[in-house]
């Protein structure tokens, strides 16, 4: 159930190091990686072209993946290593 965001989550894994986060998971530190697309590959088209401006921005979405940044700043002050 999402606590700090109205974005939907799934889990999912890959047989490689899928993002920056994998390193660090693999020496023991929680991670997560946060992308904007879902697992079965349904990614904008525009993303990472020329045509990737602005206007196509998505405000809504923008505001929901803010508010998780924020959740995951106040969260990581709250984190204490000598649990793991």
């Amino acid at each position: 159930m999402p606590v700090y965001s109205t974005l939907p989550y799934v889990t999912s894994t890959c047989d490689y190091a899928c993002s920056d986060h994998a390193s660090w998971y693999e020496v023991g530190y929680p991670a997560v990686a946060v992308i904007e697309a879902d697992p079965a590959g349904d990614i904008d088209p525009y993303i990472h072209s020329s045509q990737d401006t602005i206007e196509k921005l998505d405000f809504k979405f923008s505001l929901e993946y803010a508010k998780l940044g924020l959740a995951f700043v106040v969260e990581l002050g709250l984190f204490n290593p000598s649990n793991f």
